[in-house]
């Protein structure tokens, strides 16, 4: 139903930068396939961070229940060899784009959201491993030092950019790295640090 209300509101081609077990994947295929109304679908399938981070869907769970599983079902990937083998993975599954988690973010219950999570190593290892097999690079991040890690490691996208300051912009500028600002996420952070629940430097 989503999927006609956005064709039908003029969007012939849209994004989406994750979703629990391929499924923004399988309404893509459904769509080419003919048999329900959308728009042309980039899909990224599952988006990945580290073990306990914002894209790791089995954070927050009591430990050995079934959701507290992790690994690259859940979106957690450590490591730059696992990093490399989780973009072939969401690939061999038939995403268009990969999206991973360069920072903390505001739902997830076991991280602060402008922290850094990804190493600029690992971030590497993923824009690496993606553009061997033809695939871009977008990039959740909220906090300054994780954009700027992101955009030297040579993602495509920043997702979010909610902390940015005159050098991150420049450096952006300089490698072609776009900007996709979330209203919805710059005012919930907004929210968060003035009731005081963000670490001061994070407010600030």
């Amino acid at each position: 139903a989503h999927a006609q209300q956005t064709l039908e509101a003029g969007f012939t081609t849209v994004r989406n930068v994750g979703a629990d077990e391929f499924t923004d994947l399988s309404l893509r295929n459904a769509i080419n396939a003919g048999w329900v109304p959308g728009p042309r679908i980039l899909g990224a399938g599952i988006s990945f961070g580290i073990s306990g981070g914002h894209c790791d869907g089995s954070s927050g769970y009591q430990p050995g229940s079934p959701m507290s599983r992790g690994g690259f079902e859940t979106g957690a990937a450590d490591g730059v060899e696992a990093v490399r083998e989780m973009v072939r993975y969401d690939v061999k599954h038939g995403a268009d784009v990969i999206k991973i988690c360069a920072t903390g973010g505001v739902l997830s219950p076991a991280d602060s959201v402008g922290v850094q999570q990804y190493t600029e190593e690992e971030m590497r290892a993923v824009v690496e491993a993606a553009r061997m097999m033809d695939r871009r690079v977008a990039a959740h991040a909220h906090g300054l030092e994780g954009i700027k890690a992101a955009v030297r490691a040579g993602v495509t996208s920043i997702e979010h950019g909610s902390i940015l300051d005159a050098e991150a912009v420049r450096m952006m500028k300089e490698r072609g790295t776009w900007l996709v600002p979330t209203l919805l996420a710059g005012v919930t952070v907004e929210s968060l640090a003035t009731a005081g629940r963000l670490p001061p430097a994070i407010a600030a």
